[in-house]
């Protein structure tokens, strides 16, 4: 199994590494950088930020849009600040065949994970997977539109200095 530690000084780390292998056998694989998909990139001020970028791909890949595709429209919010979804009967059916369910969970991990920016939204399009609409179908690929435009941010962690 894998590990992580997150320390203020690199000699805490690596007094715990020392204990740690007095009774288990481990490799110090050095600086973090990846970690079950998560990409973790240190900044100057000491902060880290956390991105899932290959997550964020999957989920493009899953509704069809091609990042690549310069002529993608792009979002810069992941969902309508106006209307909320609900569940309309007589909604219009969906147009495509992408796999409704697992793109809501793709979501729902990136936002758990390092995206709280999106939450309402996966929130959103989380309550239909049952019977989905085009309304619902398009609310997703707003959301999947809105990270390929800000597919490089991710959250960030900033050490507390008191």
């Amino acid at each position: 199994d894998d590990a992580v530690l997150i320390l203020r000084k690199k000699d805490l780390i690596n007094h715990e590494i020392e204990s740690l292998m007095e009774e288990y056998n481990l490799t110090d694989e050095g600086e973090l950088k990846d970690y079950l998909g998560t990409r973790f990139k240190r900044h100057s001020n000491n902060s880290i930020e956390l991105t899932q970028p290959r997550m964020i791909e999957r989920v493009l890949k899953i509704v069809g849009l091609d990042p690549e595709n310069e002529q993608i429209k792009m979002h810069d919010s992941p969902a309508d600040s106006i209307n909320l979804l609900d569940n309309n009967p007589n909604g219009a059916p969906r147009k495509q065949h992408w796999n409704y369910r697992l793109a809501v969970w793709c979501l729902s991990y990136i936002q758990s994970m390092v995206r709280p920016d999106i939450t309402m939204s996966v929130q959103q399009v989380a309550q239909f997977c049952n019977n989905p609409s085009r309304e619902h179908e398009e609310a997703v690929k707003r959301i999947c539109r809105y990270l390929l435009r800000t597919k490089a941010r991710g959250l960030i962690l900033k050490p507390d200095l008191s």
